[in-house]
Order: C-alpha cells, then sequence, then structure tokens
C-alpha cells in the first residue's frame, strides 16, 4: 500500500508516517511539503490514500482538493488547524472523503484512514458489530 502525505510541518509529517508504519508495517509512504507536487506525484507514484494538509503555504487546499478530483478519485482526508463546521463542510465539498482536525489524534487518524481504505480495497465488505 501506498500514501501520499502532503504536509510542511516535519513534525506532523513525521507523526503521521510513524503511525501508519505501526498499523502498516508495508506501507510506502511519498512525502511532499508542497501543493504544487500533488498532480506529479499522483501520477507518478500511483498511492492509494491521500492526505492533505489544508495550511500549505504554497497552494490553497480547496484548488488543491479539485485538481486532485479532476485526476483520481482516491481516498482524500484533509488534515486541518481549522476547527469550524464551515471549513470542514467545504472541504466535504470539494471532493474531499474526510476531514480531520490537529492535533491529531492517532486512534482516529488510523480508524478513518482505515474506513477509507475498506471501501476503496474492500468495497463488498460487510464489518459486524462487535
Amino acid at each position: 500500500m501506498k500514501a501520499l502525505i502532503i504536509e510542511d510541518n516535519e513534525n506532523i509529517l513525521k507523526e503521521i508516517g510513524f503511525y501508519l508504519r505501526i498499523r502498516y508495517p508495508d506501507i510506502s509512504l511519498i512525502t511532499a511539503r508542497e501543493g504544487s507536487k500533488v498532480t506529479q506525484l499522483l501520477e507518478n507514484e500511483s498511492p492509494d490514500i491521500c492526505l492533505l494538509d489544508s495550511s500549505l503555504p504554497d497552494a490553497e487546499h480547496l484548488l488543491l482538493i479539485n485538481r486532485i478530483r479532476r485526476i483520481s478519485s482516491i481516498p482524500l482526508l484533509v488534515l486541518s488547524d481549522l476547527e469550524t463546521d464551515v471549513d470542514r463542510a467545504r472541504s466535504l465539498e470539494a471532493g474531499a472523503d474526510d476531514y480531520v482536525t490537529k492535533p491529531i489524534s492517532p486512534i482516529e487518524l488510523l480508524a478513518r484512514i482505515n474506513a477509507l481504505l475498506r471501501r476503496v480495497l474492500f468495497p463488498g465488505l460487510v464489518c459486524l458489530p462487535l
């Protein structure tokens, strides 16, 4: 499995990478700190999921979501410093599949990633309650 993470904060990038490697030991991480690289990385790397920071210095995240959606239906999770209903709604309406606010809860992040991947990689899977 490949995950594309677009995040300009090196500490958050390392933190997310750590969580993902624990949950998915064979994961391949593709990272970038600039939104301008999204299209090239999606086309060249064919990741299974994309995590996109909402506050990149070189690109507005809603425009990036639109750009991603024009070329891919990849599961897309927005990582945001903003925590208002309007911010979440704007990201989801633009085409994001999910939205997580910072500081990131590792348990919630991994559960949301797992849910997105389950829908894409195993669309017929039925989860039974515990």
